[in-house]
C-alpha cells in the first residue's frame, strides 16, 4: 500500500488542530466532539422554512398570478411524494401559520426572496430545488 495523502481541501490549520486533538484531556476532547455536532445538526431556519414551504413557494412562483388552492397544493404534493419528495401536508402548514392564506403569504415571500430572508435579490435558483422536507426535522 502507498503512503496516505492529506487531502488538499482541507487547510493546514484544520490539520494542526486535528493532530492536537488526541493530546487534549477527554473532558476536552468530550466537549468539543459536543460542539461539533451541535453545529453540524442545527439547520438554518430559513432552510427549515423553505423545507415546509417550498412547494408552495414554487408553486407561488409560476408567474400564473393565481393563489394555490388546498386542492391544487395536495394533488402536487402527491405527484411529487410520488417521484420520491416529502413535503408537509396542507393541514400542517396552516397550523404552522394559522390560515392557508398567511402559509401562502409567507411562501410568496419566500418565492421572491429565497430561503435566507436578508437577502436583496431574488434567489430564482433556489426555488427550482426541492428540499426534502423529512431530512430537516
Amino acid at each position: 500500500m502507498g503512503e496516505q495523502h492529506p487531502s488538499p481541501r482541507i487547510s493546514e490549520t484544520a490539520r494542526v488542530i486535528a493532530a492536537l486533538i488526541p493530546e487534549l484531556p477527554e473532558e476536552t476532547r468530550t466537549h468539543l466532539g459536543r460542539l461539533i455536532q451541535a453545529k453540524l445538526t442545527v439547520t438554518d431556519r430559513h432552510v427549515r422554512r423553505y423545507a415546509r414551504l417550498g412547494l408552495l413557494a414554487q408553486m407561488t412562483s409560476t408567474g400564473t398570478g393565481e393563489v394555490p388552492t388546498l386542492r391544487d397544493y395536495e394533488a402536487e404534493r402527491e405527484r411529487r411524494a410520488a417521484a420520491g419528495e416529502a413535503w408537509p401536508s396542507s393541514d400542517t402548514l396552516i397550523q404552522g401559520h394559522g390560515s392557508w392564506v398567511a402559509a401562502v403569504k409567507v411562501a410568496m415571500r419566500l418565492a421572491v426572496l429565497g430561503p435566507h430572508q436578508g437577502s436583496k435579490e431574488p434567489n430564482t435558483d433556489a426555488i427550482h430545488h426541492g428540499v426534502r422536507y423529512s431530512n430537516l426535522d
